[in-house]
This record gives structure tokens, C-alpha cells and sequence, in this order.
């Protein structure tokens, strides 16, 4: 059994995203949804299928995506495999079995796969797919406010997968444990949700791998799509605030007991070669291809 993890804002691709997971799926019986969507009250109710697990919150401001990804996380009920993605994105024929396939096939401990999906958009109403790229996440500097900024690249070698130091949210594949393992942090908001996200699983013992496959693709652009920073603008600048300030008081090592206890937070700026107070990073960690410098 996939616990397939949505968080939803106000997504009118929601039903075409499960639709797809389910439609391109080998085995569609095998797919548990733990899906939070965040609507205004007058939106449309979602056709969603039975076997979802579903929360749906009408109110009247955002609480972000940690929010919304710790609640459905805690629809989990243990299912073999975890799988998040975003609530725009679509699937590629039998793909359950194809990240199954891989993750079976890596030999060290708590692998999980991550990366940026290749995209899709559209054109007069139809879904355009993009050419399917392989990537690795790089580093190439810092935000204004000194959150870190994560990019895509190719893998150095398309058809090898490659050690990763960061989690893309819209793709993330692992053993079912994750889902209560890995804590999502209902402060972050937006951005600094990936990075914290990967030093919590790096530090409770999780080796993070960009794949050679991943089965899907994700709608990038979304111009008109709604957002909580255009609905709601002072509730989400206070948001923002809130988050960014934890980004930096967790990754400053500040918060005793935060993370994981199997590794340190050092030992992942040490692996990745990210100094997150002096805010430095490694040639190394911006081509995104460092080797592990650990034996668990």
C-alpha cells in the first residue's frame, strides 16, 4: 500500500491530480489519499473518490503548507510506502510500481527518493508535457532574509542516481514510516519548509537520493491560480514572519532536541557543506553531487 500525502490550496487541479494518481497507477486498489485542503468558503466541494482521507478546512485565512502537510500526515495509517506530492501534478503509466521498483533497489538504510518533477502546463484546455529531465538540487546562495535558495539541475549522469542534500515537497518518496518520523512544522509556512524538512531526515538516519526516474510531472507556472499571499496579505506577512524566524532558530542549532537524533545538525552541514550561521555553501553543495562523509 502508497500513502499518497496533498495538501491543497484552493487547487481547481486537486480532482485531476488523484484522478491521474489512480487512472496511471498498476495497482489503483493500493493507493490510500491523506489529503488537507484549504478552500474559501464558497469554492466548490472537490468529487473526490471514498477511499480518500480527507480534511477540509473552511476559514477564512492560511496557515501554510506545514500546516497543512502535518495534518495530512496524520492521516497516515500504515501503509508500506509514502508518497507526497504537490496537488497539481500528474502521473506517468504505472508509476507506483516504477518508485517501488527503485526505492527496493537502493541497499542502504531509509532511502528516500526526492527531486523536482519534469512539468506539464496548458494549452486551449489540454495538458502539455514537458521533455522528462532527471535532476539533482543544487544550492546557489541565499534569499534576502538568508533562507537558502534550491534549484534543479540534470543528474551529472542521466542514467546513475546521485546522493541529494535537500527534499523537493513536490516529490517525496520513502518507507511508510516517514509519515510520522520525518515532523512537518505547522510555524513554516512557505519557504524553508524543503530545507529543514531534508536536515529532519537526515538527522533521524534517512539517506536522501535523487532518482533516475521520477513518475510524474507538476504544473509550475499556475499564474492565476489562487494564492494565500494574494488572499490574505497581512495574515500571510505575519506567517511569513512567524516562519522565517524559525527557519533560522532551528538551522542556527538555537532549538535543542529539534531534529533527529541518529545525526547532528552538523553533521549535515558538514555533508552538504552549507554553513547556515555564516551563510556560506561549498563548491561541492552547488553542484549538488557531494558523497557522503558518514558510515550510518
Amino acid at each position: 500500500m502508497i500513502f499518497l500525502q496533498i495538501a491543497s490550496y484552493r487547487d481547481k487541479e486537486l480532482n485531476s491530480t488523484i484522478q491521474s494518481a489512480l487512472s496511471k497507477a498498476k495497482y489503483p486498489n493500493n493507493i490510500n489519499f491523506g489529503i488537507v485542503e484549504q478552500c474559501a468558503s464558497n469554492d466548490p466541494l472537490p468529487n473526490l473518490p471514498s477511499k480518500c482521507e480527507y480534511v477540509r478546512t473552511i476559514k477564512d485565512s492560511c496557515k501554510g503548507v506545514g500546516w497543512a502537510r502535518n495534518k495530512a500526515n496524520s492521516l497516515y495509517n500504515g501503509e508500506e510506502y509514502y508518497l507526497q506530492v504537490d496537488s497539481h501534478s500528474q502521473f506517468v503509466d504505472n508509476w507506483d510500481e516504477i518508485l517501488i521498483n527503485q526505492i527496493e533497489s537502493f541497499s542502504c538504510a531509509k532511502p528516500v527518493l526526492t527531486g523536482y518533477p519534469s512539468m506539464y502546463w496548458y494549452e486551449n484546455n489540454e495538458i502539455k508535457f514537458g521533455q522528462f529531465a532527471p535532476n539533482r538540487m543544487i544550492a546557489t546562495g541565499w534569499h534576502p532574509n538568508n533562507l537558502l535558495i534550491l534549484e534543479p539541475r540534470g543528474l551529472i549522469d542521466p542514467n546513475k542516481s546521485c546522493n541529494a542534500f535537500a527534499l523537493a515537497g513536490g516529490f517525496i518518496f520513502a518507507h511508510g514510516a516517514f509519515a510520522f518520523e520525518v515532523p512537518y512544522d505547522s510555524d513554516i509556512c512557505f519557504l524553508g519548509e524543503e530545507t529543514v524538512l531534508a536536515v529532519h531526515a537526515f538527522t533521524r538516519g534517512y539517506n536522501l537520493i535523487h532518482p533516475t526516474n521520477i513518475p510524474l510531472y507538476h504544473h509550475y507556472t499556475r499564474a492565476d491560480a489562487p494564492k494565500a499571499w494574494t488572499d490574505f496579505p497581512e495574515q500571510w506577512n505575519n506567517r511569513v514572519n512567524v516562519s522565517t524566524n524559525k527557519v533560522h532558530t532551528v538551522l542556527s542549532g538555537q532549538v535543542n532536541n529539534y531534529f533527529g537524533n541518529i545525526r547532528s545538525l552538523d553533521d549535515y552541514q558538514r555533508y552538504t557543506g552549507i554553513d547556515f550561521n555564516n551563510h556560506t555553501i561549498l563548491p561541492d553543495a552547488k553542484t549538488g553531487v557531494r558523497e557522503p562523509t558518514l558510515n550510518n
